[in-house]
C-alpha cells in the first residue's frame, strides 16, 4: 500500500509539472503559441494514477521501465496520454548509468528506492533543471548554472559587437545534442533565419522555418513568407513557444536582423508598434516601449537598453517596475552602435547640400548620454555599409573601412599621412577614453560574397590583441589563411597565425560564403567551410556533419554549437535542420561486448519455423528486393477497387507531432507483404503491425523503444527491422513474439530529435536481409558521434558476423542499405557482404539516394530542398526523385526544379514520368499533381500521387501506365495522398500507405 501511495505521489508531481505554466489572456493567446515545457524523465514504475485529465502536457515525457511487466504498464499509460495530446513514450532500461547525453532533461522524477547515483542524475539534468526524489519535498535538487560557459545575447554575441565567445568548455564538435526541423529553409535561402540569440538556457530565432509555413506557396519575393519568433530549450531543442514576428525583416542577404536581444529572463524585440519586452519563458509581453520611429537596432548593457533608429539613439533604464528613458542622442543619421563598459560608440552621418555627406565617430557616456568625444570625417562613403564599427573592447574601438574614402580628421589636422588605400579594407583603431586615432592597417581579406557585411571577414579582439585576417582564403582545398595580431595601442605586430592542412572536401573548397567567422580562446570557427582552426597551431579540423547557415553561421553558447536550416549542397555528410552539437568525448564502442549488445527473449529462437515460403509474388522487404528495385513480376488488374482499409496511425497532429511533421515525416511506413500477411509501421508510436490480408484486421502489434521510419523485412518466418533506439529487432512473424534484439549503436545514449527521445545512432527500419544475414547501419554522419556502424547479423540468433565503420570519404548520410553483387552499399561505400571490408564504391549503377538520403522527402513541401540535386536518386545512369528498375529498364519521376529568377522562386521546366532502356519515353505530370510513390508491376508502371501539394484534403490518385510507352491505362482516386515511397504490389494487389495514417489494399473488383 505504501508503494502504491509513493507511485501516485510521484505521478502527481509529474503531472503537476506537466500542466504547470503561466496562464495567458485571450489577447496574449492570439499572438503566442506555447508548445512544450521541456523534457521530463520518469525513472521507475508508473501506474494508472496518470489519468486522461492530465493528458494535455507541455512536456515531452520519457519513462524508463526496469522490466517487461513495468514496461507494458507504462506503455498503456503512454498510449492514453498520447490520445489526449501528450508526447509520452516508455522504454526498457535497467542499470545505474542513464541512457542520455549530458545536460538534456529539464525534470527528472525518480523513485526514492532508485539506485541511480545523484552524480548520474545531475549529469543528465540540464542547468537550471531539477530532480524530484519520491514524495519528499526536501528531495528536490536544482542544478546550478555551469561555470566556463557563455551566452550569445546579441546577434553579434554581445553589446561590444565582437564575434568572440568567452566559452571555455566548447571544443571541436564531436556529436549531436538535439535536432529539430525543418531540414531545409522554407523560403529565403539566405534570410530564412534572420538572427539567433541565446541566454538563460533558451535559444531564440527569427525564422520562417516553422510548421505554420509548410505549404505556403510563394509567388513573390521570398521574404513575403511570414517570419516567426521561436523560443527553444537550449539544451534539448524542444519548442517552448512561438509567435509571429511583428518587426522589420532584414531583406539584405549577408546581414543579421539586429532587433532581438536576450537576457536570462527577458527577450527584447523591436516591432512596428515599439519595443516589446517579453517573458523569455513563455513569450508573454511584459512591457511595450513606445518609439517615434521604427527601431533599427537594440543593444542591452546591464540594465540599460539602447534603442537605435534612423535619427535617434535612446537609452532606457530597466527596472522591475518598468523602463524609463534616460537620454537620447540626435543630430544626424545613426549608424550601428556598440558598447564597451560605460562607453557607447556610434556613427553620426550628415548630408550637407554644399559639402556633401560627412560623418563622425561619437563616444557617449552610457549613464548620462553626455558626449565624451567625436571624431569627424570630411568625406563619407556613399554606401553606409562600407564603414562599420567592427568591435569595442578593453578601452579600444575598431572601425572597418571598405570605402577607401574614410579619413580621420585628427590625423589630417596634425599633418599625418593617411594610411595606404591599397588592399580591400582598412582597420582603424581608436583609443576609447579620448578618441585618439592610434593606427590603421590594410587587409586584403574579403567576405565570401560581395554583398555580405564587411565585418564577416574575420577580425577579432582576443587575448589583448587585435587579430586581423590579412587576405582571403583561395578557393582550393589547400588554400591557407593568415591572421596577424597587433598591439591595440601601438599597432605593432605581435604574432602571426597561418593555417595548415586541407579544407574539407566539397564542391567549393576554401569558399567562405556569407557567414560570421567566430573566435574563442582556442579556435577560429569557419562555418561555411565547417572547420575549426586551432588558435595555437593553425591546423584545420573539419566538422563535416554540421555546416553554418547563411548569415548567422555558427552560434556558440551554453557549451554547445548551434546551426540552422540551410539549402547548401556542397557537403553530402551534413546533418540538416536546427541543430545543437557538443564537444564531449564519444562513448567507446569496444566497452560493450556482444553478450551485452544481444538480448534473446525466447528459449530457442533458432527453431522458429518459417511461416510460408517467400515467393516472387510477395513484397517481403522495402522496395521489393535487396537491390531496392521497386519492381515485381506480379500482374495487377487494370480495373481496381478497394478491398479494405485500416487505420494504422493517426494523422500527424500539429501539437504533438509538429517536429516530425515539419521534417516532412510520415505517420506510417510503406507496407511489405509475405503470404497472407501485410506488415506496416506506425512511425511516431514505434509500432509494427501485422494485418490479415483477407480482411484488413490487425493480427498483432509490437512496440519498440524508438521510431521505426521504414517497413520491416520478412524472411524465414522472422520480421526484422531497425529502430531509432539504435537496435535491430527480430520478431516471430506469425505472432510478433520478440526473438532477439541487437544494439548496433556504440552505446545506449539518447538525444532529442524532432520532438522525441531517440538514440544518437538511429537505425533505419528497412533492414536488408540476404542469405540469412541481416545488414543494418546505425548513425547519422561519418564524423558525427564517432561515425556510422554497419553490421551483418545472423537472422536466427542475432549473433554478429561482422561490424565495420563508415569511411571519411563517404558522401551521404546514414540510410537503409542496398545490395548489388557481393557488396552491401551505404551510399557510395561498399562493404563486402561476407567480411564487412569497406571500400569506396566501384559500382556506377547501384541504387542510391541524393545527399539527403533515401528516406528524406522535404521536396514535397519545401521548394529549396530540390536545388542542386539534393533529393535526386540515381541508378543505371537515371536520375529522379523516385526510381523503379525492372530488368533492363529504369523508370522514374522527376519533379520540376526550382530556381530564383530576379529573386522570385519559379519552376524550371515541368514534372515528368519517364522510362529509359529498351524504349524511352517521357510523360508530363501537370501541376498541381505530384507523384510520391512509384513501382513496377509486370508490364505496368504504377504511380501514386497527391492531387495537389500541401492540400491533403484533396486526396490522391493511383495511375496505371504501360511500361512500354507510358500511356495511361486507368486512374483511380485514393482518399488521401500517399506517404513518400509508400506503395507495394503483391499477389495481383496494390497496397498504399496514406498520409492520413490509413493503409489501403486494392485489387480486382470481382
Amino acid at each position: 500500500m505504501q508503494m502504491v501511495k509513493l507511485r501516485i505521489t510521484v505521478i502527481v508531481l509529474v503531472v503537476s509539472l506537466l500542466s504547470a505554466g503561466p496562464t495567458m489572456s485571450q489577447e496574449q493567446a492570439q499572438t503566442t503559441s506555447r508548445f512544450f515545457g521541456g523534457l521530463c524523465v520518469v525513472i521507475g514504475d508508473v501506474d494508472s494514477a496518470i489519468t486522461k485529465r492530465y493528458g494535455a502536457s507541455n512536456y515531452v515525457v520519457n519513462i524508463l521501465s526496469k522490466d517487461l511487466d513495468s514496461l507494458s504498464a507504462a506503455r498503456k499509460i503512454s498510449a492514453t496520454l498520447r490520445e489526449h495530446g501528450a508526447t509520452c513514450h516508455a522504454s526498457l532500461w535497467s542499470g545505474k548509468t542513464l541512457p542520455y547525453v549530458d545536460n538534456l532533461a529539464n525534470v527528472i522524477v525518480v523513485e526514492s528506492s532508485s539506485k541511480v547515483p545523484e552524480s548520474e542524475l545531475m549529469r543528465v539534468l540540464r542547468p537550471g533543471g531539477m530532480v524530484i526524489r519520491g514524495s519528499d519535498k526536501k528531495g528536490v535538487i536544482h542544478k546550478p548554472e555551469p561555470s566556463g560557459t557563455d551566452q550569445w545575447t546579441h546577434p553579434w554575441h554581445g553589446a561590444d559587437g565582437g564575434l568572440v565567445t568567452d566559452d571555455q568548455t566548447l571544443g571541436v564538435p564531436t556529436g549531436i545534442q538535439w535536432i529539430h526541423g525543418p531540414q531545409f529553409p522554407m523560403a529565403g535561402r539566405k534570410t530564412s533565419t534572420q538572427s539567433v540569440v541565446s541566454a538563460g538556457g533558451r535559444h531564440f530565432t527569427i525564422t520562417q522555418n516553422v510548421l505554420d509555413n509548410i505549404g505556403k506557396i510563394e509567388t513573390a519575393r521570398n521574404e513575403n513568407m511570414p517570419h516567426y519568433l521561436v523560443a527553444r530549450d537550449a539544451y534539448n531543442g524542444l519548442v517552448l513557444w512561438q509567435r509571429p514576428w511583428k518587426g522589420p525583416i532584414q531583406k539584405l542577404a549577408g546581414e543579421l536582423n539586429p532587433l532581438i536581444v536576450a537576457s536570462s529572463d527577458r527577450l527584447f524585440v523591436g516591432s512596428f508598434e515599439g519595443i516589446e519586452i517579453l517573458n523569455a519563458a513563455d513569450g508573454v509581453p511584459i512591457e511595450r516601449i513606445a518609439v517615434t520611429e521604427p527601431a533599427t537596432e537594440l543593444i542591452l548593457q546591464d540594465k540599460s537598453l539602447l534603442v537605435q533608429s534612423e535619427s535617434t539613439l535612446a537609452c532606457h533604464i530597466l527596472s522591475e517596475t518598468g523602463s524609463t528613458k534616460a537620454w537620447e542622442l540626435t543630430g544626424g543619421s545613426i549608424g550601428e552602435t556598440v558598447v564597451d563598459g560605460e562607453l557607447v560608440y556610434t556613427f553620426l552621418q550628415k548630408n550637407d547640400s554644399e559639402h556633401g555627406p560627412s560623418g563622425e565617430l561619437v563616444c557617449v557616456n552610457l549613464r548620462d548620454g553626455k558626449i565624451k568625444w567625436r571624431e569627424g570625417a570630411n568625406v563619407w562613403p556613399k554606401a553606409e555599409r562600407d564603414v562599420r564599427i567592427c568591435f569595442a573592447n578593453d578601452g579600444y574601438v575598431a572601425v572597418l573601412d571598405r570605402s577607401m574614402e574614410f579619413a580621420v580628421a585628427r590625423d589630417r589636422r596634425r599633418g599625418k599621412v593617411p594610411p595606404s588605400s591599397r588592399g580591400h579594407a582598412l582597420l582603424h583603431m581608436f583609443r576609447g577614453k579620448d578618441g585618439e586615432h592610434l593606427w590603421s592597417q590594410t587587409t586584403n581579406a574579403k567576405t565570401g560574397k560581395h554583398y555580405a557585411d564587411i565585418r564577416y571577414a574575420g577580425h577579432f579582439y582576443l587575448q589583448g590583441l587585435v587579430w586581423m585576417q590579412l587576405e582571403s582564403t583561395p578557393y582550393k582545398s589547400d588554400g591557407q589563411a593568415t591572421w596577424a595580431a597587433f598591439d591595440p595601442e601601438t599597432g605593432s605586430e605581435q604574432r602571426r597565425l597561418t593555417t595548415s592542412g586541407l579544407w574539407p572536401r566539397s564542391k567549393s573548397p576554401g569558399k567562405l560564403g556569407c557567414q560570421l567567422m567566430i573566435a574563442s580562446n582556442r579556435f577560429i570557427m569557419v562555418p561555411r567551410l565547417a572547420t575549426f582552426i586551432d588558435f595555437e597551431s593553425g591546423s584545420k579540423i573539419p566538422v563535416k556533419f554540421m555546416r553554418g547557415v547563411c548569415g548567422s553561421g555558427f552560434i556558440p553558447a551554453n557549451g554547445l554549437l548551434y546551426s540552422s536550416p540551410h539549402a547548401c549542397a556542397c557537403y553530402g555528410e551534413v546533418v540538416r535542420g536546427f541543430i545543437a552539437s557538443h564537444s564531449r568525448p564519444i562513448p567507446d564502442a569496444s566497452i560493450l561486448k556482444n553478450k551485452d549488445r544481444l538480448s534473446s527473449y525466447l528459449a530457442d529462437p533458432v527453431s522458429t519455423p518459417a511461416s510460408g515460403k517467400i515467393t516472387s509474388q510477395d513484397w517481403p522487404m522495402h522496395r521489393y528486393d535487396t537491390s531496392r528495385s521497386a519492381a515485381s513480376p506480379t500482374i495487377v488488374p487494370e480495373t481496381l477497387a478497394t478491398r479494405w482499409k485500416v487505420s494504422v496511425g493517426r494523422p500527424l497532429n500539429a501539437t504533438t507531432d509538429g517536429p516530425w511533421r515539419i521534417r516532412s515525416g510520415m505517420p506510417i511506413s510503406a507496407p511489405v507483404i509475405a503470404g497472407d500477411t501485410v506488415f506496416v509501421c506506425d512511425v511516431q508510436n514505434h509500432r509494427v503491425l501485422a494485418i490479415d490480408d483477407a480482411n484488413g484486421e490487425v493480427r498483432w502489434e509490437f512496440t519498440a523503444d524508438g521510431r521505426i521510419d521504414s517497413p520491416p523485412t520478412i524472411s524465414e518466418g522472422r520480421c526484422l527491422f531497425g529502430s531509432h533506439d539504435g537496435y535491430v529487432y527480430c520478431l516471430r512473424a506469425k505472432d510478433g513474439a520478440l526473438l532477439w534484439r541487437y544494439l548496433v549503436a556504440p552505446a545506449d545514449r539518447r538525444i532529442v530529435v524532432f520532438g522525441q527521445v531517440e538514440s544518437a545512432w538511429p537505425v533505419a527500419g528497412a533492414v536488408l536481409v540476404r542469405d540469412q544475414v541481416a545488414y543494418a547501419a546505425a548513425g547519422r554522419s561519418p564524423d558525427a558521434d564517432g561515425g556510422i556502424t554497419v553490421v551483418g547479423l545472423d537472422i536466427k540468433t542475432g549473433n554478429p558476423l561482422w561490424s565495420a565503420k563508415s569511411r571519411a570519404e563517404m558522401v551521404g548520410v546514414c540510410d537503409y542499405l542496398v545490395a548489388e553483387g557481393d557488396q552491401v552499399f551505404l551510399s557510395n561505400l561498399g562493404f563486402d557482404a561476407k567480411t564487412g571490408k569497406c571500400t569506396p564504391s566501384n559500382s556506377p549503377s547501384h541504387f542510391r539516394g541524393g545527399i539527403a538520403g533515401l528516406l528524406e522527402a522535404s521536396w514535397f513541401d519545401d521548394d529549396l530542398a530540390l536545388r542542386k540535386k539534393i533529393h535526386t536518386w540515381t541508378a543505371r545512369g537515371a536520375e529522379g526523385q523516385l526510381l523503379a528498375m525492372s530488368a533492363g529498364d529504369t523508370f522514374g519521376y522527376r519533379e520540376a526544379e526550382r530556381a530564383y529568377i530576379q529573386n522570385v522562386l519559379q519552376r524550371k521546366g515541368e514534372s515528368a514520368l519517364f522510362g529509359i532502356g529498351s524504349q524511352e519515353w517521357s510523360v508530363e505530370v501537370k501541376a498541381p499533381r505530384q507523384v510520391r510513390a512509384l513501382v513496377v508491376a509486370g508490364h505496368h508502371l504504377l504511380s501514386a500521387s497527391a492531387s495537389a501539394p500541401h492540400s491533403p484534403a484533396e486526396g490522391g490518385i493511383l495511375s496505371l501506365r504501360r511500361t512500354a510507352d507510358g500511356v495511361a491505362v486507368t486512374e483511380v482516386a485514393i482518399p488521401a495522398p500517399p506517404v513518400f515511397d509508400g506503395m507495394a504490389v503483391a499477389n495481383k494487389r496494390v497496397y498504399i500507405a496514406l498520409a492520413n495514417g490509413t493503409l489501403i489494399s486494392m485489387g480486382s473488383p470481382d
